[in-house]
């Protein structure tokens, strides 16, 4: 099922196979934890009551800082006698901290805004420190600062950058 070859005892209600892509992600079936998922991102779930809608989630706690879940839980019902693959498709991402200065090189303010195409607005926070979440090579943004004023920076992060590093000062201009 799914690409996967799975061996169980017996199941004999239901069935479901929980697909993440990522390995070593924990699942719950009706809130009771029962295994993570392989090498491949998959965990079978035997013995699951057919014909209710029952939920299976994601433990969002045994993942990285640089992975996301377009969705942390699912309910399905499953016919008597089969099996579904619930996907809880978990992905990689780059999340960075941006140091921000003003021409001067002075960080910017606490309380401004700062904006990404396809992202949502983030904080401005103490020392200019801006939390960018899934970054490419090249990062451009606007920021509104604190004191009503709109400055851009453009500024490049490389392919080895480490979970959660810090890049900067990063002149907004």
């Amino acid at each position: 099922m799914d690409g996967g070859l799975f061996v169980a005892n017996q199941a004999s209600d239901a069935f479901a196979v929980v697909e993440t892509g990522v390995a070593g992600v924990g699942v719950s079936y009706e809130n009771q934890p029962v295994g993570v998922t392989n090498r491949k991102g998959h965990l079978f779930v035997p013995n699951v009551v057919p014909y209710l809608p029952v939920r299976f989630a994601i433990d969002t706690l045994s993942l990285s800082e640089n992975h996301v879940a377009s969705a942390v839980e699912q309910r399905v019902a499953v016919r008597q006698g089969s099996g579904a693959v619930v996907r809880l498709n978990v992905r990689m991402t780059r999340n960075i901290l941006a140091v921000l200065v003003d021409r001067n090189g002075a960080a910017l303010k606490p309380g401004g805004r700062v904006r990404r195409e396809g992202h949502p607005d983030v904080a401005i926070g103490w020392d200019g420190i801006a939390y960018l979440e899934d970054v490419g090579e090249q990062v451009s943004l606007s920021a509104l600062t604190s004191d009503g004023t709109v400055c851009q920076a453009t500024f490049g992060v490389s392919a080895d950058v480490a979970a959660l590093s810090r890049i900067g000062p990063v002149s907004c201009r």
